[in-house]
């Protein structure tokens, strides 16, 4: 699965969502394409059957979900709207996206997703992990501005932030493994 965005205007001819088979890693191949109108895909997560897209920049951003169930033909069945949208992860049953905040969703029923969380800070950013009950974010794409950013997500009702640092330079993405990120 691959998803193109972030940042920068896709290159022609191609704005959505790939599903790629790799059960032979010798020979990767694309199965299906799903065109994105109106906004730029910016993260992707894995959840099931499912995919949570998370999309901005233009008119319809938010979180997609598109049903994998039949990899050959990807189909949106839900999301929910916001302006703008970032990062995107799936954990502890939970998605958790970036969009102006950091949203917990419950997506047991992934054709009704629902808000069960939101915090003004902490661990939101154009790439998110979770670790535990700690969810890590980066953002930033240029010199002057991005950061890491790490928050509380073990009652997803009420995520808090903990902490963050600058970052000159930005930075795109995140791994968190043995206590360092």
């Amino acid at each position: 699965l691959d998803v193109w965005g972030g940042g920068f205007p896709p290159p022609p001819p191609f704005n959505g969502l790939h599903v790629i088979d790799v059960a032979n890693p010798q020979s990767p191949a694309i199965l299906a394409s799903l065109p994105w109108v109106g906004s730029t895909p910016a993260d992707v997560a894995i959840g099931g059957a499912y995919a949570y897209v998370s999309s901005n920049w233009t008119e319809g951003g938010g979180l997609s979900v598109v049903d994998l169930a039949d990899p050959c033909n990807p189909v949106i069945v839900g999301g929910l709207s916001t302006s703008y949208a970032q990062g995107v992860t799936v954990a502890n049953g939970l998605v958790f996206f970036s969009a102006g905040g950091l949203y917990a969703l419950d997506a047991a029923d992934p054709m009704a997703i629902e808000i069960v969380g939101w915090s003004a800070g902490g661990g939101g950013g154009d790439d998110l992990v979770v670790d535990g009950g700690l969810i890590v974010g980066v953002s930033g794409w240029d010199e002057s501005s991005g950061g890491f950013s790490i928050g509380d997500c073990s009652n997803p009702t009420s995520p808090e932030a903990l902490g963050e640092v600058a970052m000159p330079g930005g930075a795109r993405c995140a791994a968190v493994a043995n206590g360092y990120a």
